[in-house]
């Protein structure tokens, strides 16, 4: 089944997207963290297959962008004038405790988990204790 012009316009649309600036300097910020992550996990165990050092750099730094958001969900939780705020609350909880911590961040201790033991592996290998 052939896409309509208008659905076409549309894809293309959604597609072109312009980032805002704000999300522009989190992508890099957290580039950059991910970069120093790995610098780091890659001098403690440089025989360490990069693939996994990358892995569990990309957990952490999610990880840490995830803290970054829960920091700003409890400020604005205080901020917060109950009882007439109580359906902003509601959809505050189910945004940051539902979907980022219960889901998002647990998958990446999920996976970090999985890893962990590799990258010991490789750590004691690359250290003095472990040779």
């Amino acid at each position: 089944m052939k896409a309509s012009s208008e659905q076409r316009k549309r894809i293309d649309n959604e597609r072109s997207v312009e980032s805002t600036p704000a999300q522009k300097r989190s992508v890099k910020a957290n580039l950059k963290r991910n970069m120093a992550i790995r610098t780091v996990l890659s001098k403690g165990a440089p025989r360490a297959p990069e693939k996994l050092i990358a892995e569990i750099a990309d957990d952490l730094s999610d990880i840490y962008e995830i803290s970054q958001r829960h920091i700003a969900f409890i400020a604005n939780l205080l901020r917060l004038r109950l009882p007439r705020e109580k359906e902003t609350l509601e959809s505050l909880l189910i945004a940051q405790i539902d979907v980022e911590l219960l889901f998002h961040c647990d998958w990446h201790v999920k996976s970090l988990k999985y890893r962990a033991p590799r990258f010991w592996t490789q750590w004691n290998k690359g250290t003095r204790r472990g040779k």
